[in-house]
C-alpha cells in the first residue's frame, strides 16, 4: 500500500502479511513482495513490513529468525520489519 500525505505526495509504502502463528512464513512472503516491486535501500519513502498475528509465537523464533530477517530487511531494502498484533496499533505517522 502507498502512504500519501494530505497533498497526495508519496510518503511511505506499507506491506502487511496477516497470520496465524507462522511468523516465518509470513517474513518470506513479505520479502518476496519487496523483491517483485523492486523496492530498493535507496528509496526516498520510509518502507514498512508488519506481520500481523493473533498467536504469541516462541521466544527463539522472535530472537533467531525474526531478528535476522529484521537487520536483512533494514540491510537491503531500507523496511523496518516488525511483528504486531492486532490488538495493538502501529506507529501512525510516516516521514
Amino acid at each position: 500500500m502507498l502512504v500519501r500525505d494530505e497533498t497526495e505526495k508519496p510518503v511511505g509504502e506499507s506491506f502487511i502479511e496477516i497470520k496465524g502463528c507462522d511468523i516465518m512464513h509470513a517474513v518470506e512472503q513479505l520479502e518476496a513482495t519487496l523483491r517483485h516491486f523492486n523496492v530498493q535501500r535507496c528509496s526516498e519513502l520510509d518502507c514498512r513490513a508488519r506481520v500481523v498475528t493473533s498467536r504469541s509465537i516462541p521466544g527463539s523464533v522472535t530472537k533467531g529468525e525474526f531478528e535476522r530477517a529484521r537487520v536483512r530487511f533494514n540491510k537491503l531494502y531500507s523496511c523496518k520489519l516488525k511483528r504486531i498484533k492486532p490488538s495493538c496499533p502501529d506507529t501512525p505517522a510516516f516521514g
